[in-house]
């Protein structure tokens, strides 16, 4: 019963959150972009958000500040629509704006420039640029600011957590049970052991 009930409330705070973009038609052409553009960063968008609401349910989040976070979670890599240019095959390169401002930047400018087009709250405005602009955490991940609310806290061990998930599971995939990586792969502090958990 608790499980049908919370992903009812899940359902609902989704519900929340998609109806925030289905009214900002240009974010929806953004998603869509992200969606053709590079299917990693959107279903890592989708992931972190679901994992967001469900977190923000257990700290009993009011509805606002579980829209916000959720917001924010789907939106915090939209920058990345500029920041790559990747190829039919699937390889990426940086574009010259990757380059020269990064996603994060990128991002932050790209609700600016909505906000500026429509009478959007300036608290959520601010509060959403400011997950955006901060989701790396700190200053030596390369976030233009260190978090200062909660739901930028939880953006960003969410958005790191999912990214090391990923890569663990794509590790596993080239790996029998009980073998492990030859090299750490990148943005992890160790090699990665598949677990032979029939032995």
């Amino acid at each position: 019963i608790t499980d049908k009930l919370e992903t009812k409330e899940l359902e609902g705070c989704v519900g929340k959150v998609i109806s925030e973009i289905v009214g900002t038609p240009d974010v929806q052409v953004s998603l869509s972009d992200i969606a053709s553009n590079d299917e990693y960063t959107y279903t890592h968008s989708v992931s972190t958000m679901v994992y967001s609401l469900m977190i923000a349910r257990k700290l009993n989040y009011s509805d606002q500040k579980m829209t916000m976070l959720g917001m924010g979670t789907l939106l915090h890599d939209i920058g990345k629509i500029w920041e790559y240019k990747t190829s039919a095959s699937g390889d990426a390169e940086f574009t010259t704006n990757g380059v020269l401002f990064g996603h994060l930047y990128m991002g932050a400018s790209l609700i600016k420039q909505y906000s500026q087009k429509h009478s959007y709250n300036k608290e959520k405005v601010q509060l959403l640029t400011h997950l955006i602009l901060s989701h790396h955490g700190t200053l030596e991940w390369g976030a233009v600011s260190c978090p200062a609310v909660a739901e930028a806290f939880a953006l960003h061990y969410i958005d790191n957590l999912d990214a090391k998930m990923y890569t663990c599971e794509e590790q596993c995939e080239n790996l029998n049970f009980g073998e492990m990586t030859e090299k750490k792969p990148f943005g992890l502090d160790n090699r990665i052991y598949k677990p032979d958990y029939n032995k």
